[in-house]
């Protein structure tokens, strides 16, 4: 074949022996300085993205359905095909039809892991060696419970390694256990003692699939096509039949409200113990804790057994339940047709439980939204039937459906509760107006019959409510002002001019400015605190003094006996605000950079602890308020967290009733702190 022009910037491969660095660096290992090959077409682009996914749980339902030796032969085969197809599209992309050079082979494999969906580079290329760093890969979700997938890559690399150097190891040196977590394949391209020395698979020419002529190959890929389509036969044998199709359209009805999140929960389980085994339960993933699955309903035709087998899956199933506590945190599915074999590793007390229910197979299928997940589900199957590939297929469609069933109930939820804080705001925004506008309007009703009568101690009496008025005035100001920033925070469109600012003398010129309000008869002290060195951050200087008067205020009016109000200030890691802050309070959802934390500590009338999370909504004040200090909508601490959360930081309260409130909030300093 006539050789053809490589892309430009790139030079012209040449066949084996012929390659430079082969011949000049020949056995010794060179790692290169290399730029990736331009592409010849940059209109030219194609995504494995999503088939990669699909294919991952496939692959990891196909561990379960057809057991692990059927499913690596097939993902194994699959790769070689797939090698095979990819080769012939980067040829014709690069317009390259000679064997491959290392450092092209190395770039087309960092490349297709970025169009599967993960994420690659070429760490190194020699005549011996290529080294690929991943960083992400495509199937992590997918990966602890479908190890074949991994096959899949070895088998691919391996295939186009082989066809163009003669001979090729894959050596997988660490594997991923998540998206955060990287790994590195090594392809050897020659027999050498350290590509002997490391575990991997090796493919040579032998196989009738690497031959030289392509109808050779053409008849090894048409093989290869046969043998995936028995198994892709196999899967479909296990499809649901039409006498239990009734369970699917009857999930349909999930989709309608159920009143309560409690009453869904309960129709899931009902639903699953009919055609999927005697008994079901729906585990939902804890908020607080991702790998953690607690129970929300489980459904036995006997109430007595429903409750003794809720009582044996609540707690941590990781501890207690072997095998199936495993499935259930890693979110994969699994089936044991037989409870007693001892291959889930359950307690003893927990297999004679089942036992003695008439309780002897078990299936779990995760329950996923995209890529999310919400939990699992279930399913107990009794001695007359027990549950098979058939049942994990149907519960897998079942589970599909309940997912999307529990995120539109969450949705609806969320969208009720948005309108609901919507009229309240509305409500409570108008009646705090009405008010603050009929007082003014009898304040100005008694001056002027004060002044009609002309008395001259009616004088003395209007001033007194000229004051009044005035100060009404400007608690309405302060009311607009309010609810025009509740507004811009339940909108998200808080506008922040960010400056260079000194979080230390900020700090200090507002408890200054506090300490002449009160003067030297007050009955509360105000303490600063600051560190020895300077916090500084991109922050909008007049909404910190915003929030930090605002909890001054509070500190100040909630503490009616006085006592000392102290301000301190320092510098703490996110790990530290983790454990300080627990779940209450308001977080940003950024990933949170070293912090400055500001507390506003009081000695005042505390707050309930059933209430440190709502204070910090909209028109919400604690219960033990007094009506003496009931003045104002409630709107300054939704505005302080707004503020916070607009910053990228963090805002919590610590409190016992009758021993004062700590208010804490933190905000990024401005090494990391973006604008």
């Amino acid at each position: 074949m006539p050789r053809r022009s490589s892309p430009a910037g790139v030079a012209a491969p040449m066949g084996i022996g012929q390659d430079p660095l082969m011949e000049r660096e020949a056995g010794k290992e060179v790692w290169l300085e290399l730029s990736p090959p331009k592409r010849s077409n940059p209109a030219v682009r194609f995504d494995y993205g999503f088939p990669c996914n699909l294919l991952g749980r496939a692959a990891a339902l196909g561990e379960v359905a057809l057991g692990p030796a059927a499913t690596a032969a097939y993902m194994n085969a699959l790769g070689l095909l797939a090698g095979a197809e990819v080769e012939e599209f980067y040829r014709k992309r690069w317009d390259v039809w000679v064997p491959l050079t290392p450092a092209k082979y190395g770039y087309m494999i960092a490349e297709l892991y970025d169009r599967m969906g993960g994420g690659a580079s070429l760490a190194g290329a020699d005549a011996e060696k290529v080294v690929i760093g991943v960083t992400r890969c495509p199937f992590a979700d997918s990966m602890p419970a479908a190890p074949s997938l991994c096959l899949l890559t070895h088998s691919l690399f391996g295939s186009i390694a082989v066809r163009n150097f003669g001979y090729a190891r894959v050596v997988h040196r660490s594997h991923v256990a998540a998206r955060d977590r990287g790994c590195e394949i090594a392809v050897y391209l020659k027999r050498t003692p350290e590509g002997e020395s490391e575990e991997g698979r090796e493919y040579a020419p032998s196989s009738p699939l690497f031959g030289g002529d392509r109808g050779g190959q053409a008849g090894a890929a048409q093989r290869i096509a046969l043998a995936g389509r028995e198994l892709r036969e196999k899967l479909l044998g296990l499809d649901t039949p039409l006498d239990r199709s009734r369970l699917l359209a009857e999930a349909g009805g999930l989709f309608r409200p159920a009143g309560t999140v409690e009453e869904l929960h309960r129709r899931i389980a009902l639903l699953g113990s009919g055609e999927l085994g005697e008994a079901c339960a729906l585990y939902l993933d804890s908020h607080d804790d991702p790998g953690r699955s607690e129970v929300a309903a489980v459904h036995h035709a006997d109430p007595s057994v429903a409750q003794a087998l809720r009582q044996l899956l609540s707690g941590d199933p990781r501890e207690r339940l072997g095998e199936i506590g495993k499935a259930l945190s890693e979110g994969r599915p699994l089936l044991a047709p037989d409870l007693g074999d001892g291959s889930l590793a359950l307690p003893r007390d927990a297999v004679q439980t089942l036992s003695s229910m008439g309780l002897s197979s078990v299936l779990v299928v995760p329950l996923v939204v995209e890529t999310r997940r919400l939990g699992s589900l279930v399913c107990v199957g009794g001695s007359q039937r027990r549950l098979d590939a058939r049942d994990l297929l149907l519960a897998v469609r079942f589970a599909g459906l309940v997912s999307a069933a529990i995120e539109t109930a969450g949705r609806h939820r969320q969208l009720a509760e948005a309108l609901n804080a919507r009229e309240a705001f509305t409500s409570m925004a108008f009646h705090e107006l009405q008010n603050a506008l009929a007082r003014l309007k009898a304040l100005a009703q008694v001056s002027v019959r004060v002044l009609e009568k002309g008395k001259p101690e009616g004088v003395s009496r209007v001033e007194r409510n000229l004051e009044a008025m005035s100060q009404h005035v400007d608690l309405l100001a302060g009311l607009i002002r309010d609810m025009s920033d509740a507004f811009s925070i339940a909108t998200t469109r808080m506008d922040l001019r960010r400056e260079r600012t000194n979080l230390n003398s900020l700090v200090a010129s507002v408890v200054e400015r506090f300490e002449g309000i009160g003067g030297e008869h007050s009955k509360y002290r105000l303490r600063v605190e600051v560190p020895a060195v300077q916090l500084i951050g991109m922050w909008d200087r007049t909404r910190i003094e915003q929030l930090l008067t605002n909890l001054l205020a509070n500190a100040v009016n909630y503490s009616p006996n006085g006592g000392l109000v102290t301000v301190r200030v320092r510098r703490a890691v996110p790990a530290e605000l983790e454990t300080e802050a627990g779940p209450g309070g308001k977080s940003s959802t950024k990933r949170e950079p070293t912090m400055a934390v500001v507390t506003v500590r009081d000695q005042g009338i505390g707050i309930p602890a059933d209430q440190h999370v709502s204070v910090f909504s909209p028109f919400c004040k604690a219960s033990n308020v007094g009506e003496s200090h009931r003045e104002g909508a409630g709107l300054g601490l939704y505005i302080c967290a707004g503020i916070v959360e607009a910053h990228g930081g963090r805002i919590w309260v610590d409190s016992q009733v009758g021993r004062g409130s700590a208010f804490h909030f933190s905000l990024p300093l401005e090494e990391t702190a973006l604008g």
